[in-house]
């Protein structure tokens, strides 16, 4: 029979710990604050782009209508109204609610290779990106000075917006295939944002011109 050296020696190797993959902390790329800008300015440019759709839509309705006072139709919902500023920026902020919730990106984002998270690392949700879009409303004063300082001041580059709703913004190649989400994705959450882009401001226009 063996002996107890033999049996020593035929205990198995020790197994070798293996390293915790990296945190979020340490892989996320924060997004840098200019690209961040420009990403706003191309989602602006969208938003236009769902107004004058809008705008045209209402035309389409007004000359159907009533094609003899199609003019004075066409002038009255081109009025700054009350109704149609706040509706306008309620688009907006829908647009934005939906891209981000949906897709994690706006469609500015996606361009300048940015996405939205929570500050967890995970995916962002509808109510997040609800919170961050609507506290734009105070990010946006003075020019962007708000959010421009808070975010630069803030070690994950956060503005009002991301404090409150728990989110951060990174750039796209840094986040594991997981995360990232497909052009099928991107197609639901651009059809359905900017909808609601074009009825809302639609609406606001429409009741701009019937209580004024």
């Amino acid at each position: 029979m063996p002996g107890p050296g033999h049996m020593k020696g035929m205990e198995s190797p020790p197994l070798e710990l293996e390293a915790a993959p990296p945190s979020f902390e340490e892989t996320a790329e924060y997004a840098p604050l200019l690209y961040r800008l420009a990403a706003r300015l191309v989602d602006l440019m969208v938003h236009f782009g769902a107004a004058a759709y809008g705008a045209f839509c209402l035309a389409f309705v007004a000359a159907v209508a009533a094609p003899d006072r199609v003019d004075a139709l066409l002038a009255g919902f081109g009025e700054n109204t009350f109704f149609g500023v706040t509706l306008g920026v309620l688009g907006s902020m829908l647009y934005q609610t939906c891209m981000e919730g949906i897709h994690g990106s706006s469609l500015g984002k996606r361009l300048f290779g940015l996405t939205v998270l929570s500050e967890e690392g995970g995916l962002c949700s509808l109510r997040q990106a609800w919170k961050r879009s609507f506290a734009f409303l105070l990010d946006s004063f003075f020019f962007g000075l708000i959010g421009y300082s808070n975010a630069r001041n803030s070690p994950r580059k956060q503005r009002v917006g991301d404090e409150w709703a728990d989110t951060v913004v990174v750039r796209t190649r840094s986040l594991p295939a997981a995360l990232r989400r497909s052009g099928k994705e991107l197609f639901a959450a651009f059809a359905g944002g900017f909808a609601c882009d074009v009825v809302a401001v639609a609406l606001g226009q429409t009741l701009g011109f019937l209580v004024g």
